[in-house]
């Protein structure tokens, strides 16, 4: 039998003592790695609450929930009417509809299929998703135009213009529809509602940091889609509605 000198042996613990350590931060490394989901955004939801919380409000200010937001507060609280066609339920059927579902179906189809995120992340695949959207925001428009609700009629237009602007600069550059999606509805609020809503484009500018903040879009990117749904939506007021 060989001896052990009390020398090697303390070698020897100390060699494994290393190879533990490697292996253990080997398997933090993967797991962290696999942590790094979120539907393709690829942040970390489990060591890093910034990016839970800019995940959340970011799904609970997407563009589709707000616009269905939007819809719900002018087809009950219109300081103008709705026209001498509409009630507030069919308006608000009819807005929910054209401005948030129809377009929203498109995206949720291709996510249940796995050829998208929820965030559409991929440039690419963001252009084919677009049309629809673009259809049904002129379908709504065309609605409510017929049935003369002029305030349901311009925040659709609005959608179509936002909507298409974004669309064009999507073909060169990835311009963030999340950002146009709250400040454009948010801007259509206040020439509807007044300065006292103003405080709301907080929302706009902590979708900006959310959008950031999940890697979602560069600073530059964020910044842009509010600012040009912000111009958008208040030449289509200035224009049609005031």
């Amino acid at each position: 039998m060989q001896n052990v000198s009390p020398k090697n042996s303390s070698q020897q613990l100390l060699y494994f003592e290393l190879g533990f350590s490697g292996m253990a931060q080997s398997l933090t490394s993967l797991s962290t790695q696999r942590s790094y989901v979120a539907l393709g955004v690829g942040v970390s939801l489990s060591d890093h609450p910034p990016h839970k919380i800019a995940k959340l409000f970011s799904n609970l200010f997407s563009p589709f929930s707000v616009a269905a937001i939007v819809c719900v507060a002018f087809s009950w609280f219109s300081p103008i009417g709705l026209g001498p066609w509409l009630s507030p339920p069919l308006s608000m059927a009819i807005g929910v509809a054209t401005l948030c579902i129809l377009p929203f179906l498109p995206i949720a189809y291709e996510v249940w299929a796995g050829k998208t995120d929820l965030d559409v992340s991929d440039l690419k695949k963001r252009v084919p998703l677009y049309l629809p959207g673009l259809a049904s925001y002129g379908v709504g428009a065309a609605v409510f135009w017929i049935l003369n609700s002029r305030v349901m009629f311009v925040i659709a237009l609005a959608y179509v213009c936002v909507a298409s602007a974004t669309f064009m600069i999507t073909l060169v550059w990835k311009i963030s529809t999340h950002t146009a999606g709250v400040a454009g509805p948010i801007t259509a609020l206040v020439f509807v509602f007044g300065l006292w809503v103003l405080p709301l484009h907080v929302l706009s500018i902590m979708m900006v940091w959310s959008r950031v903040k999940l890697g979602a879009h560069t600073l530059n990117q964020a910044v842009a889609g509010l600012l040009v749904a912000l111009a958008v939506t208040s030449c289509v007021y200035c224009l049609f509605y005031n």
